[in-house]
């Protein structure tokens, strides 16, 4: 799930060798840095098909906890899984959701032992479909930055040489990178 692939780092990286001793860690490079990605904007820019679960809400609404594309089934506290007409995915006419509320006269329930914590079921594709193009080239700024501090060179042109003769490190990421994940940022409601 790198949010680019190895012959397009290369090709933005410049790497022209046709040595593939490299490849495990620029591809391990590429991994860890959309993680990073997704740890930053709070976004997960692949989709993954799977159940949710989340704890009893105190009103109609359901917040998803990470965006959403698609639902196929909700399952109430109870175990009962509701039609798709018993709900209104949120925002109505954009995806990603983030969210579901209940049409009257539905509502919430716990398990039956009474239990509010992780008893709503909501099975769907959850993620981004794909990564944004704006993504794919933080991914290749970021894993770029980090393989040329592998060899000690500066890609950001901040560093400083303190009097004790300390190297302090330039930033992780890059700053026009770090404005790309700023503007990617998943919103979040309470």
């Amino acid at each position: 799930n790198g949010y680019t692939t190895l012959t397009d780092f290369k090709n933005f990286a410049r790497i022209t060798s046709t040595d593939t001793t490299d490849d495990a860690v620029l591809e391990t490079l590429i991994e860890s840095t959309s993680r990073l990605i997704d740890s930053q904007t709070g976004r997960q820019f692949y989709g993954t098909s799977t159940a949710r679960s989340f704890d009893l809400p105190t009103s109609q609404e359901l917040m998803f906890d990470i965006d959403c594309q698609t639902v196929t089934s909700i399952t109430n506290g109870d175990g009962t899984v509701f039609a798709a007409s018993d709900y209104v995915l949120l925002p109505s006419n954009n995806t990603p959701k983030f969210g579901v509320q209940l049409k009257a006269p539905n509502i919430w329930l716990p398990d039956s032992n009474g239990n509010a914590l992780q008893v709503i079921s909501v099975a769907g594709t959850f993620g981004l479909a794909t990564p944004p193009a704006d993504i794919v080239y933080a991914c290749k700024v970021i894993a770029h930055a980090a393989y040329k501090r592998r060899f000690g060179e500066n890609v950001s042109s901040i560093s400083t040489i303190t009097g004790a003769g300390v190297v302090v490190e330039p930033q992780d990421i890059p700053g026009g990178a770090f404005l790309i994940l700023l503007n990617n940022r998943r919103i979040t409601f309470g």
